[in-house]
């Protein structure tokens, strides 16, 4: 069976910036090109979900800028179900500026408008997890992913939290911090760089360590794992500590890595059912061949991943 996963979190237009290199603080820098992209954490993931063979839909708030009419339409061509996208009238959808360097560098400028964080609770349907699967969401917004993973909870439904940024960073967008914690208390899988687990934590320059004190706290049914760019990935349970080993390639952009590996991982280890080894393995494969590719998002087959994976 196909299985069907709702994604809540960011719905995002980015614009590109290649550059030769990232400038250094008081100097100068040469935008060599400039491009404007459909991206987005959680549209991403799910981008990379869908076109590995899940089904993907996304509840988001933007606005009826030109933003957000873009985002639309690029959600749905690239193979995820945009009806429950919610419009607000007037408002300024999520954009960002990346700018990025053929090393695989690259730093981001976030706008974040008035229609992310303002989708509220009161405005979910109940029916909304009605054939779906998996819920997944990184917190974008958060009071609305908490009345979500209640939901899930109640029906069964693995629940994936995932932190794309530090809880202080996300505090300074007005997300408490409480409620961070609240959401994290339903995840059965939680998912985080190493800069969360350090600040979670206060264990500094061991994120295994790290990870695993995380763990203890919260305990999610299935794990945490963290992502630690060149370094790999580690996912972390009561019964092993599994580590995978990042794919070797000539970076060109790893903006969107992170995210791609996410759908990997959730397709390879809920949709085909593997192994976590066989999935972390399969997620690393899949945010490597992205980090070849420009722009945030990629759209791959399971065949074309199995094939990288032998060749290195």
């Amino acid at each position: 069976m196909v299985k069907t996963i709702l994604g809540t979190g960011y719905a995002t237009m980015d614009t590109l910036w290649s550059v030769k290199q990232l400038p250094k603080p008081d100097s100068f820098g040469h935008i060599e090109s400039e491009e404007l992209v459909p991206g987005g954490s959680c549209a991403n993931m799910l981008v990379a979900y869908a076109n590995l063979g899940g089904n993907a839909k996304q509840i988001a708030k933007i606005g009826d800028d030109e933003y957000g009419v873009i985002f639309k339409q690029t959600l749905e061509a690239d193979g995820v179900d945009s009806s429950l996208l919610k419009i607000k009238k007037g408002g300024t959808t999520h954009h960002t500026y990346i700018v990025a360097a053929p090393n695989g560098e690259h730093c981001i400028f976030s706008n974040i408008g008035d229609c992310l964080l303002d989708l509220q609770p009161e405005e979910i349907p109940e029916d909304i997890l009605d054939g779906v699967d998996i819920y997944y969401s990184d917190l974008a917004p958060c009071k609305a992913t908490i009345k979500m993973a209640k939901m899930a909870k109640a029906k069964g439904i693995p629940v994936i939290i995932c932190l794309q940024c530090t809880a202080s960073f996300m505090a300074e967008m007005g997300i408490e911090v409480a409620d961070i914690k609240e959401a994290i208390s339903y995840a059965d899988i939680f998912i985080s760089g190493r800069d969360t687990y350090y600040e979670f934590t206060g264990i500094e320059d061991d994120y295994v360590k790290a990870v695993k004190a995380f763990y203890d706290e919260y305990k999610p049914s299935q794990g945490c794992i963290c992502t630690a760019g060149s370094e790999g990935s580690v996912w972390v349970t009561d019964e092993e500590t599994i580590v995978a080993k990042a794919y070797e390639v000539q970076a060109v952009d790893s903006t969107g890595a992170g995210d791609a590996f996410l759908g990997a991982l959730i397709y390879s280890y809920f949709q085909l059912e593997e192994s976590r080894q066989e999935a972390i393995n399969f997620a690393c494969a899949v945010g490597a061949i992205k980090c070849t590719l420009w722009g945030p998002r990629i759209k791959v087959k399971p065949e074309a991943v199995k094939s990288f994976m032998a060749k290195y």
